[in-house]
């Protein structure tokens, strides 16, 4: 029975791929990539140098990490008297409770911290693609439910 106490401690690497693009005014747009696309543009000798890579680190929450989320995300609304999620919260408490490392260093090459204010700073769609992506590596295909 120890197998379902066994993937405690393990992480999941997943890397996301961007690109990094001007606009007509000069601001700089981040364009994240799918997975198979990145992979062809880094096989082109002329787009591989386009695309960026954060990798990063994830764990899998324990039933007691998971319970403290959601029970953290639990807002009651007075008017009604009932309690709900607070999705926004809750997306939030999870990506800073399940990402545990990664590899983005600043203009300097120098390791950015992983902390709760530097994840709070990053552009919505890379935080909300990094949420996506683990969501994906966590959960079974229908063909893997299948087995």
């Amino acid at each position: 029975m120890t197998s379902l106490l066994s993937s405690q401690g393990q992480t999941i690497d997943l890397p996301l791929y961007y690109l990094e693009r001007a606009t007509k005014s000069g601001f700089v747009k981040v364009v994240v990539l799918e997975d198979d696309k990145a992979k062809k543009m880094l096989d082109d000798e002329k787009t591989k140098d386009d695309v960026k890579v954060l990798n990063t680190k994830w764990k899998v929450l324990t039933w007691k990490e998971q319970t403290e989320i959601t029970k953290a995300s639990t807002v009651y609304n007075p008017v009604d008297g009932v309690q709900d999620i607070d999705f926004f919260k809750y997306r939030d408490l999870r990506i800073k409770k399940c990402m545990v490392g990664w590899d983005m260093v600043d203009d300097k090459n120098v390791p950015v911290p992983l902390e709760s204010n530097t994840i709070d700073m990053l552009p919505a769609d890379i935080v909300i693609s990094l949420i996506s992506k683990y969501d994906s590596e966590t959960s079974l295909t229908e063909e893997e439910q299948k087995n």
